[in-house]
């Protein structure tokens, strides 16, 4: 769906975010992401503002994603 409404760029900046956002959750530091994803540390404090905000789109996305990390992981020990 959202790859019929973004251009290339759009979807590449998205995932970034997405991936930013994931990271911080997991504890990284502001300059392991900028070194692993190329964004500047203006962009993930703009994000780490956003979630500690309560920004609810950023922790949802979060949430979905490492729930289904738990599942894989869980599916593999199985």
């Amino acid at each position: 769906f959202l790859v019929s409404l973004l251009s290339q760029t759009e979807q590449v900046m998205l995932s970034k975010r997405l991936a930013i956002a994931l990271l911080l959750s997991k504890g990284f530091n502001f300059e392991e992401i900028d070194e692993t994803i190329k964004v500047s540390k203006s962009t993930v404090g703009m994000i780490n503002r956003q979630m500690l905000a309560g920004v609810s789109g950023y922790q949802r996305a979060v949430e979905h994603i490492t729930s289904k990390e738990k599942s894989e992981a869980l599916m593999n020990k199985l």
